[in-house]
């Protein structure tokens, strides 16, 4: 659910003025430059070095859940 959501997300934002999106292939090349990390990383912070190292200027934190059909973004 947190990857579909994320994909979702950044589609959706792709289309504002002003906002560049960094597509997850990006991170995920940058990720692999930058080496092995502790298995057990954190979720919301895992990839906060590779977004950096890409070139973000902003990263975009939330909580998703599921309650039924309705998923909940904060």
């Amino acid at each position: 659910m947190g990857r579909a959501a994320s994909e979702v997300i950044s589609g959706e934002l792709s289309g504002v003025p002003g906002i560049v999106i960094i597509p997850f292939s990006a991170l995920q090349t940058v990720d692999r430059m930058l080496g092995s990390r502790r298995i057990a990383a954190p979720g919301i912070s895992a990839e906060q070095p590779a977004a950096l190292a890409a070139g973000a200027t902003e990263i975009l934190y939330g909580r998703i859940a599921r309650s039924g059909a309705t998923l909940r973004l904060e």
